[in-house]
Order: structure tokens, then sequence, then C-alpha cells
């Protein structure tokens, strides 16, 4: 968020990815010689969200209800201002105007568009051996649900340590497969840039980037072992190019190579 006050110097200035809730410049999208800023120039035109009238300025700003978990709007409990599943801001911000983590500390995506706001919705971190986003190796079919909604595809898939479940869920850029074993999760698999870890490393990396400890496993995929839990990398040619795939799982619960 910010203020608008006389301390700013003059010039010009572009708010990008904010949401405005009736915002006097309804009709506008520069405000100029307002607000007590004669001599400044500000651009509301690239990837904010107007909740009320306003107009979209641009292609990239939109307008609607921000959805969020609680926005005073007489629901009772404190204002919670991070965005609900569903929300149309969710994947609708800047590339790369924007800063790496929001105010929970959540990383943004760094090839996707980020979600308008102080919030991400969903965290774009991939934490080698453990999650990917906000499916995490152990949680529940229920907690992943209330992330990603109602999975598009279930299937049956065998692995090493028997048949699991597989549901497929569409995310921004293409999708994200969680394994279940009963309720809980044993595996999370993305073919989406949209993740990647707090260094850069995701689909769409090169080969170059896998982490020094990880192992040739079979022609094009590579594994990296730690503790109870495998990370694979799929790559699109069998000893270079860039990483098509990524795969967290329990160990014992893999699929063969």
């Amino acid at each position: 968020g910010f203020t608008f006050n006389e301390a700013h110097p003059n010039g010009n200035y572009e708010i990008v990815g904010n949401i405005f809730h009736g915002y006097p410049g309804s009709t506008k999208c520069d405000i100029k010689h307002g607000w007590g800023l004669p001599k400044a120039d500000w651009d509301i035109k690239q990837y904010n969200m107007a909740t009320q009238g306003g107009t979209t300025c641009g292609p990239t700003n939109l307008r609607g209800s921000a959805r969020y978990v609680n926005g005073g709007d007489g629901r009772s409990g404190p204002p919670d201002y991070r965005l609900r599943s569903g929300s149309p801001g969710i994947a609708k911000g800047p590339i790369a105007a924007r800063p790496l983590r929001d105010l929970e500390g959540n990383l943004r995506p760094r090839r996707w568009r980020s979600d308008v706001g102080a919030y991400q919705h969903e965290s774009a971190q991939i934490a080698l051996g453990r999650s990917i986003g906000g499916a995490r190796i152990g949680m529940s079919r229920s907690q992943v649900q209330s992330r990603f909604g109602v999975a598009r595809r279930l299937a049956r898939q065998r692995t090493s340590a028997g048949a699991v479940v597989a549901a497929t869920y569409r995310r921004p850029g293409g999708k994200v497969t969680v394994y279940y074993r009963g309720n809980v999760v044993v595996g999370v698999k993305t073919s989406t840039s949209y993740y990647a870890t707090a260094a850069g490393l995701g689909v769409g990396s090169t080969a170059r980037s896998l982490p020094r400890a990880a192992r040739l496993l079979c022609e094009g995929v590579y594994e990296l072992r730690r503790g109870a839990t495998a990370t694979r990398f799929l790559l699109e040619r069998p000893t270079s190019g860039v990483i098509t795939s990524l795969a967290i799982w329990r160990a014992k619960y893999r699929t063969e190579c």
C-alpha cells in the first residue's frame, strides 16, 4: 500500500500491481495536480485492480471484486486482505515490477505474472524434497483442495510402494499433479515454470542449474535424494537442455524411471 502526500519529490511515478477500493480518480488513469501533488504525475495504467467503479485504463488493468478473505464488508473478525481462491486478481499482476516476496514472505513467481495486491495467494516457491507451491508432502487432501480447488482429472498410478491416486489441478502456466496415498500427499509434480526455488531453479531452468548432488537416474532423468524424499528432474534431452517437469516424492512411493 501507499499514501499520497506532499513528501514525494517532483517527478513521474508509476503505480503497479495494487488494488484500489473506491479511489477518487474513478475515471482517470493519470492523476495530476491532485491530492496535494501539483508537480507530480501518477500513472495507474499498469496491472492494477479497481474494486468499485473506476476504469480499466489499459489491457493489463482489471475491475471487479477482489474476493478478500475478509475485506471488512460485514464479515466478523479483523480484516484479512489476502485473496481467496477464485479471485480475479490471482496471476494478474506484473512479472518484473514487483517485490520478490509478499508481506508474509511468500515468494512471487519469477517467470509468470504475480497476484495483484500485497499478498500472494499461493507461494510460488519450490522447496526441494518438501513442497511445490501450496502442495507439501504429508499434507491432507482437504488442505490441498482448499488451496487448489477441485481436481481437473483423477487417475490411479502404480508406484514402488503400491497404487496412488493422481489428482491434476490447473495452475498458472500449466498444471500440478498431487499424488495421494489414502488422503495424504506422497508426491507432487509440476510442468509449469510458475514455481521455482528461491535461487530460481524450476521448469525452464537449464541442466547446468541442477544441484551438484543430483545424480543421473536414467535417460533424461536426474534425482536428488534428501532423507526420506526424492526430487526428480526431467530434461527435454537426455543430458542437456532445460527442465520440463519436476517431481517431489516420498522416496518409497516414487515411480519407476
